[in-house]
């Protein structure tokens, strides 16, 4: 499939969430839906946060979320626009991920879709930043063990390399 694009929208195959049995993830109907954001982290690991088109159900959590801890202090959702639709990126149900996962780009005609808005982009990354670092520092805690993931994909990529 070629090389992941940071702020593009990609489909992941079943065989992820077959490897990495958890019991919330959310639903990915046969590699078809959701599309997944990419974002790369510090580490250089990739990561995916699935997105919705649920935008009125997400928006009563968002209020409910910032009715708590203040408006714009909802890290777990994210409204944005995504090929004119605007769509809920779902922070809290990010994963890592490594190449041989993804199944496929998400296109417009025959052409990949990259968020090419930057300050959408920003937004996004710098509140799932804020998220894994929360779940890094233990004031968090992921329901699918997303730092043991990394650790793995981490390690997958280390031994990897020491082969070649």
């Amino acid at each position: 499939m070629g090389a992941l694009v940071v702020h593009g929208l990609y489909s992941v195959k079943d065989k992820y969430f077959e490897d990495f049995k958890k019991p919330y993830w959310v639903d990915n109907k046969n590699e078809k839906r959701p599309y997944y954001f990419l974002f790369q982290d510090k580490d250089g690991i990739f990561w995916m946060i699935p997105m919705s088109s649920q935008v009125e159900n997400y928006k009563n959590k968002i209020q409910r979320e910032e009715a708590k801890r203040g408006k714009g202090n909802c890290i777990y959702y994210h409204l944005g626009i995504v090929a004119s639709i605007e769509r809920v990126f779902l922070i809290g149900d990010m994963f890592p991920v490594d190449e041989s996962y993804v199944k496929a780009p998400y296109t417009i005609g025959p052409y990949h879709y990259i968020s090419k808005n930057k300050k959408l982009n920003a937004e996004i990354h710098t509140k799932a930043m804020k998220y894994l670092r929360l779940i890094e520092q233990g004031v968090m805690k992921s329901r699918n063990d997303i730092l043991g993931i990394k650790r793995v994909l981490v390690n997958r990529k280390n031994n990897a390399q020491h082969l070649v």
